[in-house]
């Protein structure tokens, strides 16, 4: 029975051009302050509270994390995310291909016991997966353990992230 447990990461992929944030911070500063550096500019801002420029700066990361991670950062209002998925993590479970799962965050800290009850635990899952091969993948995808790794895309804004 296989199982792949791999760590989380992240990239990031994309970030405005700092002239956008440059243009719109001045223009919203422009009575408080006469001819600001970047630096200044941008701790004045975040000083007065004034985030709006924050919003205008975009940061696009391609992540890999576990489905409870996932769920978490796509509650926020102002992300945009395309998502790996459970379909076809289930399909690849039918097929023999393992289940991979995200390595939790206290499993450094752990005793051997913990970890191995964790395992096992996985392993479980990945065996019922196996269980019901009849069963349409939309179905199996509710069985996954929020440890299943996914894979995403987000964009966010600087104040959102």
């Amino acid at each position: 029975m296989e199982l792949n447990i791999i760590e989380q990461s992240a990239t990031v992929t994309r970030i405005s051009p700092k002239s956008v944030f440059k243009e719109i911070a001045s223009a919203a500063a422009k009575s408080r302050l006469s001819t600001p550096n970047d630096e200044e500019l941008t701790h004045k801002l975040w000083g007065w509270q004034h985030m709006v420029p924050f919003e205008f700066i975009d940061i696009r990361a391609d992540l890999v994390a576990n489905i409870g991670v996932s769920r978490e950062l796509l509650r926020h209002r102002l992300v945009s995310a395309v998502e790996q998925s459970t379909r076809y993590t289930a399909k690849k479970a039918l097929e023999g291909k393992g289940l991979t799962v995200i390595r939790p965050h206290w499993w450094g800290d752990a005793d051997e016991g913990r970890r191995v009850k964790w395992v096992l635990t996985m392993k479980a899952a990945y065996k019922y997966l196996k269980a019901f091969p009849e069963m349409p993948n939309d179905e199996l995808r509710d069985v996954l353990p929020l440890a299943t790794a996914t894979q995403l895309a987000v964009k966010a804004n600087l104040r959102e992230w």
